[in-house]
């Protein structure tokens, strides 16, 4: 037996040649205007150009009596696929019906049954021709039958020559397979190639082969593994919007044409979004669809509207994915989703876990935290447990990334079906002794779509009858969860992870392209606030529309740029022109449905003449600055609370004057009156000293040296100096990032071997000191950039804002800010979704210099047990805190897969909060709030309205609990009331409204499971465990 693998591999070739046993040219013409006249096809006939959609039609053509009864296909080499990046890919249309995608990996389209019946075929092709600026050169274009034994003998043996190269070259069942498979070639008769004698011969190799492989698989027990076609399509990624509602067609069709020939084949598809695509584009594929979902066979799960990143997303965003994604699935396909499939996400919030199981949520799947750098997590299926407590089923799936190298432990989601990688997939999963029977992978081409092939599926038949690899089934995700829960069911060697899977690379996606970031705080705020003061006015009139479509379009548009590759900033520039349209549709609508409720509720508030009604939408008794333009007033103007004048200012915003005025005692979700009376004295307070070196207020005294830096902020009240000695405050630097891989993705460890510190002070300027607030404005310069700040300290406030306005024109540039503070703790304390979590300030394992760049929402903090430091932001996303220097990632500017990222004009602020105490005691929750959420203020002339001066729609008196939404549920017309303890602890108190309630319940973040709850006239008593969420259903009579 010699030269057996070589001898195989050139039969292979010869083998695969006569699985078309009959071919015809289909003679196609392609044209792509249609002013333009069709042109006739021929090899080397040159089509498309960047972003082209051409057309190919062919003549009718009569079915040969020859390929009646028989597997018949299309075999089409529309291009040369020559260029990666390029790929055309096209939908195929026969006789009118959109039957497949065709691409670089779905060249072969079989031809459903029922449109051969009549003998006759129309082909026409949409082709799309890739997003590069290159023409695609047309090779061939042929009618083929397929002999099915043939192919049948070509897979088989193939996947046999496989399974026998990953064996040691001394093992027995090597040569076994060896052997077979060199008994079956000379089996096969090449005197007659082609003929109907060397047909029969193939058949008998096919019989031997298929024998001899079962006798020989019989000889061990063999693991199962569930097979779930899938194509992961990124919603956007290397191509826009519209370029993914055409992707859907091709992938989805190809499903739909695989499910035809292969009646056990089963698809995973989640994304509502896509879903949502195809109605609106293929209604005819859709209706297809959802015969096959309700058969069984597609499974449309996920839980989210899109894959969501859940490290920038909010929590409240969190719930939206899952509540227009779950009520998507059921409303069209009639399904509850139980799982959260999230293959390829950038790490994962500690709190996920929590939101998951309060929306019905059970299950969770994802492989990237596989793709770490330092450490290789530790578990494949494992208990989640979340903030609170809660726990989800979860299970990384070990399809390898690269089967080639045994040490690299990256898992993939575009999986393939070959003896290499199913060996090991087994062989990487390291939960055998808790679950031995069966493990889930997913497999078809994906990222920009494809999916299946008929290949892979018919591998996976092989395996039934291969040695040494697993054997493969065909089966659904949640199905295999579902055993996947009763295997490990109260088995104590079943392991538990608790708190976030932080992934150990693309850590530079909490910062790249800052401005949609930005665009993404502004619009779940905006959101937020316009569904509180909606529900306010529905409240106070119940005859009032709340504008529920547009809220609804608006968050569709918000949870769509939440993909994990819009909002984490790893897209071409096309995805960003279209994200920021989107995002200012969205501020568009929000504001004016913002305007137009604050009028109409500021109209109903009785007033004894010109009065500015303040709002407060959120869940605490705010004072806070107040900011309202100066002409909408039309007078020097002064603000009477009671007979108390209140301090203000008049300031320099947006190129207008704007009063600052300092309101003190709004309710929580409520209102409050302030008379407007004319001025009679302007008397200048200056309670802010500024100059070019020195600010100072009640609470700070602050030094700055000649480069703009801060060197000491001596805390009055606290009696402490913030900055620690010989360091400093606000250091400004840009750092070299040339990640190796990944540009716009990572941030690498090394990235701070090239630091250059932004001192490059071109003036320094006072342009505010009065009795509100005082600005000393920073210009810097760095290389080609400018650098502009507005360092503002406050009368009433005890917190320092950076407003920062940047012109950056650098590339491959991280610039962050830093704080080196006077607070000595192992553990920095950092806010994420619904509550916050603690990280380590030191390197002393590899877990813990891996975090070297890390997400947080509103805020971070240091602090000791009586003293710390926050640093606030309204955009940012960022940090990192080791020892004792807090620092903020401000931009990226990545040139890859975007040469333009964040080089463009970006405004932001942060701020220092120093406070006694730590965290929780110093009220770092509620200041992170505040910065990021105003209070609208409306002007009106006298009004007779019903309403009282100053009123609580919502009065929360539970201590450490925050009520973060107030909504109109989605299917009637009780108020939602979401709400977490923040705190860590356990609390009690009670929540009361300005109305009595009719009815309340207790509802998961769905809606649904009400349960009843107690209430008393106006008023609702609730317990809370630490960090737990809540959502409160409740009516009013």
């Amino acid at each position: 037996m010699f030269f057996v693998e070589k001898k195989t591999e050139r039969r292979l070739e010869e083998i695969f040649k006569f699985i078309y046993k009959q071919k015809m040219a289909l003679g196609l013409m392609y044209k792509e205007n249609d002013s333009e006249e069709y042109k006739k096809t021929y090899r080397g006939f040159i089509w498309g150009g960047k972003n082209v959609i051409g057309w190919f039609k062919s003549p009718k053509i009569i079915l040969p009596e020859s390929y009646k009864n028989k597997k018949v296909a299309l075999y089409l080499e529309l291009s040369d696929y020559k260029v990666p990046d390029v790929n055309p890919e096209s939908l195929v249309y026969v006789n009118g019906v959109a039957v497949q995608g065709c691409d670089k990996n779905h060249r072969e389209i079989v031809i459903p049954k029922d449109l051969l019946k009549d003998g006759e075929l129309e082909v026409n092709i949409k082709a799309f021709s890739g997003r590069r600026d290159y023409t695609n050169k047309f090779l061939y274009a042929d009618l083929v039958t397929i002999d099915e034994k043939t192919e049948n003998l070509y897979l088989t043996m193939k996947m046999a020559l496989q399974s026998a190269q990953i064996l040691p070259k001394d093992d027995y069942i090597r040569d076994v397979i060896l052997s077979i498979i060199d008994n079956t070639l000379n089996i096969i008769d090449w005197r007659e190639e082609g003929s109907e004698n060397f047909y029969n011969s193939i058949y008998k190799a096919l019989d031997f082969i298929k024998s001899e492989l079962k006798e020989a698989s019989g000889r061990s027990k063999r693991p199962e593994i569930t097979c779930v076609g899938h194509s992961h399509i990124d919603v956007a990624w290397y191509w826009q919007l519209w370029h993914t509602r055409e992707k859907v067609s091709r992938t989805f069709s190809t499903v739909l044409n695989l499910m035809n020939q292969y009646p056990d084949y089963y698809f995973i598809q989640s994304q509502p979004q896509l879903y949502k695509y195809i109605k609106e584009d293929y209604p005819e594929i859709y209706e297809r669809i959802k015969e096959r979902v309700a058969e069984g066979r597609w499974e449309a799960t996920g839980g989210m509207w899109v894959e969501a990143d859940s490290n920038v997303t909010s929590g409240e965003s969190l719930v939206r994915q899952l509540l227009f994604g779950t009520r998507f699935f059921k409303k069209e396909f009639g399904v509850d989703n139980k799982l959260v499939w999230l293959p390829d996400a950038f790490g994962f919030s500690g709190n996920l876990p929590q939101i998951m199981k309060k929306s019905g949520i059970d299950y969770f799947l994802t492989t990237k935290i596989s793709w770490n750098q330092f450490n290789r997590p530790p578990y494949d299926t494992f208990k989640w447990r979340g903030l609170d407590g809660s726990e989800v089923l979860t299970h990384f799936m070990t399809m390898p990334e690269n089967s080639m190298n045994p040490d690299d432990w990256g898992y993939t989601y575009n999986g393939d079906i070959n003896p290499r990688k199913f060996k090991r997939v087994w062989e990487s999963y390291r939960h055998k002794d808790i679950n031995s029977k069966d493990i889930l992978i997913s497999f078809g081409h994906g990222d920009g779509g494809g999916g299946t092939t008929r290949d892979m599926i018919e591998n996976i038949y092989i395996t039934e009858y291969m040695p040494v690899v697993p054997k493969a089934k065909m089966g659904k995700a949640e199905d295999f969860f579902k055993r996947l829960e009763e295997q490990v069911k109260n088995n104590k060697h079943l392991d538990t992870w608790d708190g976030e899977l932080y992934l150990e690379v693309h850590r530079g996606t909490f910062t790249s392209q800052a401005k949609t970031k930005k665009y993404n705080r502004q619009s779940e705020i905006l959101l937020h606030d316009v569904e509180t003061l909606n529900s306010f006015a529905k409240t106070v009139d119940n005859n009032v529309n709340y504008p529920q479509e547009l809220i609804n379009n608006a968050w569709e548009l918000v949870l769509l740029n939440q993909f994990h590759d819009i909002i984490p900033g790893s897209s071409i520039t096309e995805v960003y022109e279209d994200s920021d349209a989107q995002y200012k549709e969205v501020l568009s609508t929000c504001s004016r449905l913002k305007a137009e409720v604050l009028r109409n509720l500021a109209s109903k508030v009785k007033t004894d003449g010109p009065s500015l009604v303040i709002f407060n939408t959120l869940s605490w008794k705010r004072n806070d600055y107040i900011y309202i333009e100066k002409a909408s007033i039309g007078y020097e103007a002064e603000f009477m609370d009671g007979d108390k004048v209140l301090s203000s200012q008049t300031i320099q915003k947006n190129g207008h004057e704007y009063y600052m005025i300092f309101a003190k005692n709004i309710p929580s979700y409520g209102y409050k009156t302030i008379r407007v009376v004319r001025k009679n004295a302007n008397i200048l307070a200056i309670n802010v000293s500024v100059d070019k070196t020195m600010m100072e207020n009640k609470f700070f005294k602050i030094y700055l040296n000649d480069k703009g830096q801060i060197v000491s902020i001596f805390d009055k009240k606290n009696n402490k100096e913030v900055i620690a000695k010989g360091k400093l405050g606000n250091v400004l630097s840009a750092y070299e990032d040339k990640p190796f891989n990944f540009d716009a993705w990572d941030i690498d460890i090394y990235y701070k071997d090239k630091e250059y510190v932004v001192d490059n002070l071109i003036s320094a300027e006072v342009v505010e000191q009065g009795s509100e607030r005082g600005t000393l404005k920073l210009v810097w310069k760095y290389v080609n950039s400018d650098i502009v700040q507005y360092v503002h300290l406050y009368n009433n406030t005890p917190r320092i804002d950076f407003e920062t306005e940047i012109d950056w024109k650098e590339k491959q540039t991280l610039l962050k800010t830093a704080f080196h503070v006077d607070v000595r703790s192992t553990k920095a304390t950092y806010e994420i979704q619904f509550g916050s979590i603690e990280r380590t300030t030191h390197n002393n394992t590899p877990w813990d210099y891996a975090q070297f760049e890390v997400p947080a929402q509103k805020w971070v903090d240091l602090s000791e047990r009586n003293y710390g430091v926050s640093l606030l932001n309204d955009c940012k996303y960022g940090h990192s805190i080791k020892n004792n220097v807090i620092e903020l990632t401000l931009l990226k500017s990545a040139i890859e897969p975007d040469p333009f990222a964040d080089k463009c004009h970006h405004s932001f602020t942060y701020s220092l909060y120093p406070h006694k105490g730590d965290w929780f005691e110093g009220g770092t929750v509620q200041a992170g709030y505040s910065l990021n959420y105003d209070m609208p203020v409306v002007y009106v002339e006298s009004t007779t309205g019903e309403l009282q001066s100053e009123d609580s729609f919502i009065e929360n008196n539970i201590p450490d609990v925050i009520i973060e939404t107030v909504k109109k549920a989605e299917d009637s017309n009780h108020t939602i009331i979401r709400m977490y303890e923040y705190g860590n602890g356990t609390t009690e108190g009670e929540i009361k409204f300005n109305k009595n309630i009719k009815e309340a319940y207790m509802c998961d973040m769905m809606e649904n499971n009400r349960t009843l709850v107690d209430f008393e006239g106006n008023k609702i008593n609730l317990k809370f465990t630490p960090f737990e969420l809540k959502c409160l259903m409740v009516d009013f009579e």
